[in-house]
């Protein structure tokens, strides 16, 4: 999502897919800071899903950059529509933060939702991919 918006501020958008996109988060971004000042330069990744593929660490820098060009989004202003996928088994995103996210997101976009029943964090490569691909082909047919 953040990646999105960011060029949406070079050439506008007819509207943004976001998989399993984390939710801002302040208090992560502390944590994340105060880890990096104690020395520790990676993290254990969450498990995955069976048969998702994926990191086994996670580089903490990376991960602050994220956590900042997270919390730079201005969600108020976002008035392109967008698909929100939610994986139900999201060992990485917590579920749950999609329905905060939406409510943020409905001020000015129109919110369309998606969930994953079998699908782990890496939706792409999950049990699901089929209604996800489904899914974003009628999405961009509306928007464009």
């Amino acid at each position: 999502l953040a990646l999105a918006l960011a060029v949406d501020e070079r050439r506008p958008l007819v509207g943004v897919v976001a998989i399993n996109p984390p939710q801002p988060d302040r208090d992560a971004l502390e944590g994340l800071e105060w880890m990096i000042e104690r020395g520790h330069d990676r993290i254990d990744a969450p498990r995955l899903a069976d048969g998702e593929s994926g990191y086994s660490s996670l580089p903490t820098v990376a991960l602050v950059e994220m956590a900042r060009g997270i919390l730079a989004i201005d969600l108020d202003a976002v008035s392109v529509p967008v698909l929100l996928v939610t994986s139900a088994l999201d060992e990485v995103v917590d579920p749950a933060t999609a329905d905060h996210l939406a409510e943020l997101l409905a001020a000015k976009a129109t919110v369309t939702r998606l969930t994953l029943p079998n699908s782990g964090h890496v939706a792409s490569l999950g049990p699901d991919r089929d209604m996800l691909v489904e899914a974003i082909d009628r999405f961009c047919e509306n928007v464009t």
